[in-house]
């Protein structure tokens, strides 16, 4: 699995050096565009070779509590794939919290979504990011399995903590979420997205 991501990778570093970052800056603001611009500046923070597709992102919306009325964070949003999904799910804007890193990324988000809260920060001091307001659910497309240990133990004890047993959804692209299991939380629905490049794993855990 790792050979296929790393060849993928590579192709897509490739496509993006021979396009030149003019012309990259040419194509505007299309969410893929953005997102390219992004993988070339940090493609460790980035996280994945391609943006998420609509089947994947769908499928995390998916997984939120229909009947809550508390915030609903999506950590590390990047371009927006999955902040969109929940918008069409009929999540309020106003529950709908999005968290990114990226500076460049965190505008991106404020001008397509303008009826959302979009703060720039590390998921490692979530708790002190996020309004005193009760959390739903936490939809999570962070590259944890990228993370160092002590990142990653950093982020679950924050998710942790804000989450107080509500349901977290991650999606990776290796099919097991041990990292997370390993750690106390609690896969309780599993379900494998083969439309996405490559396919990924969205996980429910509580």
């Amino acid at each position: 699995m790792f050979s296929i991501l790393r060849r993928a990778e590579h192709l897509c570093a490739r496509s993006a050096w021979c396009m030149g970052a003019a012309k990259i800056k040419s194509l505007g603001s299309r969410p893929e565009t953005v997102f390219v611009r992004e993988w070339l500046r940090s493609p460790r923070l980035a996280g994945a070779i391609c943006p998420s597709s609509a089947a994947l992102a769908e499928a995390m919306a998916g997984g939120v509590p229909d009947d809550g009325t508390g915030l609903v964070v999506d950590l590390g949003a990047g371009t927006g794939a999955v902040t969109a999904a929940l918008l069409k799910k009929g999540i309020q804007p106003h529950r709908i919290i999005a968290v990114e890193l990226s500076g460049e990324l965190s505008g991106y988000l404020r001008k397509r979504f303008p009826g959302i809260t979009v703060l720039r920060g590390d998921a490692a001091e979530l708790s002190g990011l996020l309004p005193s307001r009760p959390v739903d659910c936490v939809v999570s497309s962070l590259p944890l399995v990228s993370f160092s240990e002590a990142q990653r133990e950093a982020v679950v004890r924050e998710l942790k903590l804000i989450l107080q047993g509500r349901p977290l959804i991650q999606f990776t692209y290796l099919w097991g979420g041990s990292y997370l299991a390993d750690k106390g939380l609690v896969c309780v629905n599993s379900r494998l997205v083969l439309k996405n490049l490559p396919p990924a794993r969205v996980m429910k855990f509580i």
